[in-house]
């Protein structure tokens, strides 16, 4: 459910700056043509690109977060519990829905296979390191709070780079909205605020070319933003898929 809820909201927020940019490009231009090639341009690139690849990239970070929690909390069960099933028992309660729901999937497998398939789950390597330190200490047994203290260590990192990256694309986010909104402002304004320029304007026959022009660089921006805020190479190594 929070899943669906999270897309539900990546929609809302592009479909709100979609009718504002196509109302925006009505209200400069005074035509039809130039709002719908807006619009059309926009919801084709939304749709084919910039959906899928927002979707991804916050899958990635939550998975990254509950990667985390879910291996720390499980080693520290296991340590005291001293049994599989009794240590994934005390921690499923501080599961996050989806993880739930994905465990709960696996139920006819006994509890160490059914933790070996969450590296399909979170495809992070650094699990798939965890998951091996786990079946060497059930075979070979051993202080399992050291053998994993390492890679524990590099999942805190790792979530830490995540966490500090959610902030950084929300500030740049911001920043970048600010800006474009403050240029369309501006844009519109003159309409109302200089009718005989904006008359003047519209009556040159390249004025809604440039206002296109404009607007699709805007489009443009908007791809290059979120390219740049979805690397996955600010996360480092461990992050990768195995």
């Amino acid at each position: 459910m929070k899943k669906k809820n999270n897309n539900f909201l990546v929609y809302l927020i592009l479909g709100i700056v979609f009718l504002l940019v196509v109302l925006a490009s009505y209200l400069v231009t005074n035509n039809f043509i130039v709002p719908i090639v807006v619009f059309v341009s926009s919801v084709a690139y939304a749709l084919l690109y910039a959906r899928k690849k927002i979707v991804k990239h916050n899958e990635k970070l939550k998975h990254i977060e509950e990667c985390y929690n879910f291996s720390y909390n499980f080693t520290i069960a296991i340590n005291v519990k001293n049994s599989v099933d009794v240590a994934y028992e005390s921690i499923s309660e501080s599961l996050s829905p989806s993880l739930k729901e994905y465990l709960s999937t696996l139920e006819h497998e006994d509890r160490l296979t059914a933790i070996g398939h969450l590296r399909n789950y979170f495809k992070i390597s650094a699990f798939d390191v965890y998951y091996r330190i786990l079946l060497l200490y059930f075979e070979q047994g051993g202080n399992i709070v050291q053998m994993a203290s390492l890679i524990l260590e590099e999942m805190e990192n790792l979530n830490a780079r995540a966490l500090t990256m959610k902030l950084k694309i929300r500030r740049s986010l911001l920043n970048f909205s600010i800006l474009w909104f403050l240029a369309l402002a501006i844009l519109v304004m003159t309409r109302f605020l200089i009718p005989s320029f904006y008359l003047d304007m519209l009556a040159n026959p390249i004025f809604p070319y440039l206002i296109l022009f404009f607007f699709l660089f805007i489009l443009l921006s908007a791809h290059m933003f979120i390219v740049r805020s979805t690397k996955d190479e600010q996360l480092g190594e461990m992050h990768e898929e195995f």
